[in-house]
């Protein structure tokens, strides 16, 4: 087992919520997320509001938005990129399993700058872990190769 790198990042909820008002909101999520992301984070903000009082859909969607954009940039920084070379914020998916834990897909550039980086006949696990402590979120990725 080696680690090939570990990238973290925290993102201010507060500076999402311009963006997200009902006339942008579907605009600025295409740009960034994937189809299955947007479903996800609507289905989330949708329960989510009917058992909090406190905060509005535009926080609510700000948080679920800000742990996927801090996802992303930290994968890129375990990666040892950054966002260059052709790589796309939608190469990297957000998923969660059957029990919710969340974990990348990667795809495209992002997944041949990858591979490119490991030694043929070796596996790769990535590893998320995503936080929220309103108005900051922070994500977690660890790049394994065994």
């Amino acid at each position: 087992m080696m680690i090939l790198g570990i990238g973290t990042d925290l993102v201010d909820c507060r500076r999402l919520i311009p963006f997200l008002s009902e006339a942008l909101r579907h605009r600025f999520l295409k740009k960034f997320l994937t189809n299955r992301e947007i479903a996800y984070i609507e289905e989330k903000v949708g329960a989510l509001l009917k058992f909090n009082e406190k905060k509005s859909k535009e926080e609510l969607f700000a948080i679920q938005l800000a742990k996927s954009f801090a996802a992303k940039e930290a994968f890129s920084k375990a990666l040892g990129t950054g966002f260059q070379k052709g790589m796309y914020l939608k190469d990297i998916e957000v998923s969660r399993d059957f029990l919710g834990k969340p974990f990348l897909e990667i795809t495209g550039k992002s997944l041949e700058i990858l591979q490119g980086k490991v030694d043929l006949g070796k596996k790769v696990h990535l590893h998320l872990s995503l936080s929220d402590e309103y108005p900051y979120a922070q994500a977690q990725v660890m790049i394994e190769i065994c």
